[in-house]
């Protein structure tokens, strides 16, 4: 990761996060080196490396998300799924 060059769209975070699960799914392991850059926090927050199993090199304070956004979550039922969309306030 370059610390100039480094912007990531939501939909492409999530993508990595599909790809992490699915190679820890099929039994493959992540590996990466995380530099401490400007999204570093960001990308923590949004819980990425959860998803890549990996460890980022600091931790942050998280602070409530108040409708904002919705860190990555893996969504396996209507359950699941009626929980993030009341996060964002578009469910009862």
């Amino acid at each position: 990761m370059h610390d100039r060059w480094v912007a990531l769209h939501p939909m492409v975070i999530a993508m990595a996060a599909c790809a992490g699960h699915l190679v820890s799914r099929n039994g493959g392991q992540t590996r990466g080196e995380i530099n401490d850059i400007g999204s570093l926090p960001y990308l923590i927050r949004m819980k990425l490396f959860e998803h890549v199993d990996l460890d980022p090199p600091r931790e942050i304070e998280e602070h409530d998300e108040s409708g904002r956004f919705i860190p990555l979550i893996q969504i396996r039922t209507a359950g699941d799924l009626r929980r993030a969309t009341f996060t964002l306030g578009l469910g009862d």
